[in-house]
C-alpha cells in the first residue's frame, strides 16, 4: 500500500474544535457521575422532606442528603475547574501553534503514523495505538486508553479519496471502539 501523506497547515478553528471534542470525551465519565450524584441528591432531598413533613422530626435522610448534596458541589467544582483550565490551555496552545505557522505533517502507512511539525517528529508503530473512533466527522486514533493522547482527521480537512483510504487503512490495523 502507498503511503498517505497528510499536510495540515495550523487551523485555529478546527484546533478549538477538535479539542472540545477531546474535553467532552475525557469529561464524560465526571460529567455522568456528576449528574448521578445530582439525581441521588434530589431522591434523598425529596425523601427527607416528605419524612419531616409526615412525622415531624428528625430523620436520617437529612444527614446522607447533606452528604449528598457536598459530594455533588465538590465533583460540579472539580469538573467546571477542570473544564475551564482545560479551555484556558487549549486557548494559550492555540495562539503559540499560530504565532509559529505550525505545519504538521502526517505519514501513515502498514507501519506506522509518523508525524513532524516545527517543534517534533515522531514515529510510532501500529502496535502503540489501542483503537480508533468515528465521531461526527473525524477519525480519531487513540495511542493507549487514554482519548487525551490521540490523532484527530477531520473528514473536511482533506480529500474525500484520502480520507477513505486513512480509514480503510486503520480499520486493517485496529479495532473500532464505539462511544458511549
Amino acid at each position: 500500500m502507498d503511503i498517505i501523506k497528510i499536510d495540515s497547515p495550523f487551523n485555529r478553528d478546527e484546533f478549538l474544535t477538535e479539542n472540545m471534542i477531546r474535553l467532552k470525551l475525557v469529561y464524560a465519565p465526571l460529567t455522568r457521575q456528576t449528574i448521578g450524584s445530582t439525581i441521588t441528591t434530589t431522591l434523598f432531598l425529596i425523601i427527607s422532606v416528605l419524612l419531616y413533613f409526615s412525622e415531624g422530626k428528625f430523620n436520617p435522610f437529612i444527614i446522607i442528603t447533606l452528604i449528598f448534596a457536598f459530594i455533588t458541589l465538590f465533583l460540579l467544582h472539580v469538573l467546571v475547574s477542570s473544564k475551564n483550565k482545560f479551555k484556558t490551555k487549549i486557548q494559550d496552545l492555540a495562539k503559540k501553534y499560530e504565532d509559529l505557522k505550525l505545519l504538521g505533517k502526517y505519514e501513515i502507512s502498514n507501519e506506522g503514523i509518523d508525524y513532524s511539525d516545527n517543534e517534533k517528529t515522531m514515529n510510532l508503530k501500529w502496535t502503540v495505538f489501542k483503537h480508533f473512533v468515528i465521531y461526527k466527522d473525524y477519525l480519531i486514533i487513540s495511542v493507549g486508553e487514554n482519548v487525551e493522547n490521540s490523532f484527530f482527521f477531520s473528514k473536511h480537512e482533506m480529500p474525500a479519496d484520502t480520507f477513505e483510504s486513512l480509514l480503510s487503512l486503520v480499520k486493517s490495523k485496529l479495532p473500532q471502539r464505539t462511544i458511549k
